[in-house]
């Protein structure tokens, strides 16, 4: 049976506690209690547009495919370094079907030489009104790539220049020399203005 106090509060801590525990034997030593390990770094998608700076917190992956989401309610959904499909803005990016393989795939491939790409976009507006959306809209891009020193590293910057939707718009890649992962982006992803876009961790 646990013992019960009922004295007063001012002799609980004197005439309450529990008697003391026995002495550790000398032989024996206490194991220090380990330093609990931090978990993993949250990445998060920082973008800026227009002048303003987003950060977008990872609400899903899946592969390469990623969801992410800042409070004011903006959402990108990147493939890879590509964003693929938006909302939030003004226009909507509401999907992207690649016709042929994607060449951002290999930046170190285009060094030297030009690529194509052909994909279809379907757009919509912030207002959601079937009458504004349009579906399959073709987008063909033409891409290269020259070495460049991003951050005080070799880098590998990829120039996209993509035209449809009714505009003509360009794409930059930036891509670690050593193994072509993108550092930093500016793309468009639905609206007027491209956004910068770069990963790092959430505080």
């Amino acid at each position: 049976m646990p013992r019960l106090c009922s004295l007063p509060l001012v002799l609980l801590l004197a005439g309450c506690a529990a008697p003391p525990a026995p002495p550790t034997p000398a032989s024996v030593q206490a194991e220090p209690l380990a330093a609990p390990r931090p978990g993993p770094v949250e990445p998060a998608l920082l973008a800026e547009s227009e002048g303003r700076r987003i950060l977008l917190r990872l609400q899903q992956a899946n592969g390469e495919q990623r969801l992410w989401r800042s409070p004011d309610g903006l959402v990108l959904a990147t493939n890879g370094a590509r964003v693929v499909a938006s909302a939030g803005g003004a226009v909507w990016l509401a999907a992207t079907r690649f016709d042929t393989p994607d060449p951002l795939d290999d930046p170190a491939a285009l060094l030297g030489r030009r690529a194509e790409a052909r994909r279809l976009v379907d757009l919509a507006s912030a207002s959601r009104d079937p009458a504004e959306m349009r579906f399959g809209v073709v987008v063909e891009c033409r891409l290269s790539a020259e070495p460049v020193i991003e951050q005080g590293e070799n880098a590998i910057l990829v120039t996209e220049t993509c035209e449809g939707t009714g505009q003509r718009f360009p794409n930059r890649f930036w891509a670690d020399a050593r193994d072509g992962r993108i550092i930093r982006s500016e793309q468009w992803a639905g609206g007027a203005q491209p956004v910068s876009l770069r990963v790092v961790s959430a505080e």
